[in-house]
């Protein structure tokens, strides 16, 4: 469980069960405050993953040319 424990200066001071970790305001819903209790999914982007992929192959590939 996430728990927002406070606000600073745009930035959300969250707990949860293994310690805190601090996110900007501006990834979190409008309207967030201390005490909220908030559920996280992160997913994988593999569309852009695999552009990343493909970016940095070709540019390393122009390198050893």
């Amino acid at each position: 469980m996430f728990v927002v424990d406070r606000i600073e200066n745009e930035i959300a001071v969250i707990e949860w069960e293994k310690g805190m970790i601090q996110l900007p305001l501006t990834l979190l819903p409008e309207g967030i405050m201390e005490g909220d209790l908030l559920k996280i999914d992160i997913i994988i982007d593999k569309e852009s993953t695999k552009g990343c992929r493909e970016t940095v192959e070709e540019k390393a590939n122009r390198l050893w040319e």
